[in-house]
């Protein structure tokens, strides 16, 4: 996946494992500890492992076998993001918009109300219109 060839082959890795799950290098940290060590591990304890590798390019065994292991499942076509549990949870239609976007809507529809009840004088504390299709 990754062009460039100055790039450390371990480096390289990690940067197409996170390409092909769609995920950071850090989680790809994750992944790979939970795979080879049984359990989550604490994100300080798992900074301990990641700092070198970003400073230095220090790639754990246990990471090197993990995006090995992925990279080969991604060439066979056999790579499957659930069996990380990595998968987006379904929306329905009533859970398109979250929070944000149904305040973003409703600014909107008012912002849309206000412009056109102005426009058309419905307003009657307005005098004169002072939107574009009233000059």
């Amino acid at each position: 996946m990754f062009i460039d060839t100055d790039i450390p082959p371990d480096i390289r890795d990690v940067l197409d494992t996170a390409a092909a799950l769609d995920v950071t290098e850090f989680r790809v940290f994750e992944l790979a500890y939970t795979g080879w060590f049984g359990r989550s591990a604490h994100p300080d304890e798992l900074e301990r492992y990641f700092v070198p590798y970003m400073f230095d390019g220090i790639v754990p065994l246990w990471v090197r076998q993990f995006t090995r292991d992925v990279l080969r499942r991604e060439g066979r076509g056999e790579l499957r993001r659930d069996e990380f549990g990595l998968l987006a949870p379904r929306r329905t239609r009533g859970q398109m918009l979250t929070g944000g976007g149904w305040v973003l809507l409703l600014i909107v529809v008012f912002v849309l109300l206000l412009v056109g009840a102005s426009s058309t004088n419905l307003l009657p504390v307005l005098k004169q219109c002072y939107f574009p299709p009233c000059y």
